[in-house]
């Protein structure tokens, strides 16, 4: 009786051994994951940052005839656009590499749940899962 629970506990010590060395395996693999996008998100945004900068430095001058002016008033639009979403971005960006630090990348505002893993590597700013992102869209 007694051979038979000192191998049944010696059997769920090695089991919990096993369960330990694959959760420490996991979590490896999710901190070097999270440390991957953390160095995406720093790229993009010191990209981000350059453009705008240099953008920002482009000067529009109103000479010449109609047509000319027309192109300098569309140029500093689309640069007005562009210069908007890029401060967008940025902002998310700096959001995401926050929650990085505070422990609560990767799960979406709305519902809570684990943003997966494929679009955090294609965008790795999102704030939302697919579901929710397309219920805000609608």
């Amino acid at each position: 009786m007694r051979k038979k629970r000192k191998q049944k506990k010696k059997v769920l010590q090695q089991k919990k051994k096993r369960i330990l060395k694959v959760k420490k395996r996991k979590k490896t693999i999710l901190l070097k994951f999270i440390e991957e996008c953390k160095q995406k998100l720093l790229k993009k945004y010191e990209e981000l940052s350059n453009l705008q900068k240099s953008s920002a430095d482009i000067l529009f001058e109103e000479k010449g005839d109609e047509a000319d002016i027309a192109d300098s008033v569309l140029g500093r639009e689309m640069t007005q656009e562009l210069s908007d979403t890029q401060r967008k971005i940025l902002d998310l960006i700096t959001l995401a590499l926050e929650k990085i630090n505070k422990g609560t990348y990767g799960i979406c505002e709305n519902c809570g749940k684990i943003i997966e893993k494929k679009r955090l590597s294609i965008l790795p700013w999102v704030r939302y899962c697919v579901k929710c992102q397309n219920n805000i869209e609608k």
